[in-house]
């Protein structure tokens, strides 16, 4: 039996390195999704994982901390009035998150 063939790097991937491999391609559909417009939420529920996994996987490799890809979004949508418990659901993050990013702007 061979080993697979990576979908990203197209190399053999060997038994060990599975995991490694699934994450790029997560990564990178995850990207795709963001990209398209897509909410953390929407993406966790499309990639079946959690939203805190979709954020590590959208935050630059060795960055660590608060991920604030949103945080444009979240200001315009609070300066067009809406509420921060709304805007926590529909961008898929807590209150507490909105009023931080709002706050520092």
């Amino acid at each position: 039996m061979t080993d697979p063939i990576c979908p990203v790097c197209k190399r053999r991937i060997a038994a060990q390195r599975k995991g490694v491999h699934r994450v790029m391609q997560e990564s990178k559909d995850a990207k795709s999704m963001q990209a398209a417009g897509l909410t953390v939420a929407e993406i966790a529920q499309r990639l079946d994982v959690t939203t805190t996994r979709v954020g590590k996987l959208l935050r630059p490799s060795g960055m660590f901390g608060r991920t604030t890809h949103n945080a444009k979004r979240i200001r315009d949508l609070r300066d067009s009035g809406m509420s921060a418990a709304a805007i926590a659901e529909q961008v898929g993050c807590g209150i507490a998150t909105v009023y931080r990013l709002v706050k520092t702007d």
